[in-house]
């Protein structure tokens, strides 16, 4: 049956509103609005929470880049000033702020969600200050909540008040979790303390992988097939000039950028490249190498460096380098 229109709610019974309302119109509604202030307001929460300020400068900083709103990082750069001012009153990061107070020491998520929008937001604008501001927070992070015995973060530090039991939170809900995202700030950074923290709760990824995914997120970052190998053997000067080709294991959705090379100066190098095809997994990293004509005869052990930082969509970790040592023989 066809669902008959409800036309009987005020919109409906007053149709399409005049650009300027009636007198009749103005005297009723303010008539409603002063018997509506007789009633007892409803309770506003206006606090603001470090924490829910880092995931917002994250999401800013990343939707701002992806759509070249300027509005978006402006934003992002406002809410990160006033976290690192009005909420580090005395250098000490806290809690939450109301009514024009700072109160309460920071928890784990406020560090790990500030320190990785920062660092969103150093990636989408370009500008060092919110990496190397992202950098003391994780170093204050470590210091306070790091558990040097088992490994992880508490959730609580020392400063705070003492319980039966420190807690770690390693599940994601409504809000990822704080030992997760710690975790990835530490791997964007290049510590090596975020693999220590998988390892310590390996067993519990693989029973709960569905409620883990910000740590599944993380040993994907750290995984070992993004550790490229260089494949090398002996050449002799006939070979000059050669390629020189690293190969690189690449898991797919990630790619190669600031490609670079440096060698000795027996060694002139051409423009690093890579090919436009990739076979699965594979990247062939192909350096163009010939010898110094100068060299003298005989064998010679020759140094070729690349580097290279691997990138998905989202981030690009620290740069990485691969040497190939080549015997050469020049006669």
């Amino acid at each position: 049956a066809t669902r008959k229109p409800l036309t009987t709610n005020i919109p409906h019974r007053i149709g399409t509103l005049p650009d300027a309302l009636s007198p009749e119109i103005l005297e009723g509604r303010d008539a409603l609005l002063q018997a509506r202030k007789k009633r007892v307001p409803p309770l506003r929460d206006e606090k603001i929470l470090t924490a829910w300020n880092g995931l917002a400068i994250g999401a800013l900083a990343v939707a701002g880049k992806a759509l070249s709103e300027p509005r978006y990082l402006d934003a992002a750069r406002r809410a990160a000033e006033f976290c690192l001012t009005a909420l580090r009153p005395d250098g000490r990061l806290l809690h939450r702020w109301a009514e024009g107070e700072a109160a309460i020491d920071a928890f784990l998520d406020d560090y790990a969600y500030l320190a990785d929008g920062l660092l969103d937001l150093s990636k989408a604008i370009g500008e060092p200050r919110w990496r190397s501001e992202a950098e003391a927070l994780a170093t204050e992070m470590l210091a306070g909540f790091w558990d040097d015995e088992d490994g992880g973060f508490f959730f609580t530090s020392e400063i705070h008040e003492t319980l039966l039991a420190r807690s770690k939170d390693l599940f994601d809900g409504a809000l990822p979790a704080p030992n997760g995202v710690a975790a990835r700030v530490l791997a964007r950074l290049g510590d090596e303390r975020a693999g220590a923290l998988l390892r310590a709760f390996g067993g519990v990824l693989a029973r709960v992988p569905h409620g883990t995914l910000t740590l599944i997120e993380v040993g994907l970052l750290l995984s070992p097939s993004l550790q490229p190998e260089s494949r090398v053997t002996e050449v002799s000067s006939g070979a000059s000039p050669w390629a020189e080709t690293f190969a690189l294991s690449v898991p797919c959705g990630w790619h190669i950028e600031n490609l670079t090379a440096r060698a000795e100066s027996d060694l002139e190098l051409g423009p690093v490249r890579l090919p436009e095809d990739r076979d699965g997994n594979e990247l062939a990293l192909v350096v163009p190498v010939a010898l110094n004509p100068k060299l003298a005869p005989g064998e010679h052990a020759l140094t070729l460096t690349a580097q290279f930082s691997p990138c998905n969509t989202r981030e690009c970790l620290p740069i990485r380098e691969l040497t190939a040592r080549k015997i050469v023989r020049v006669v």
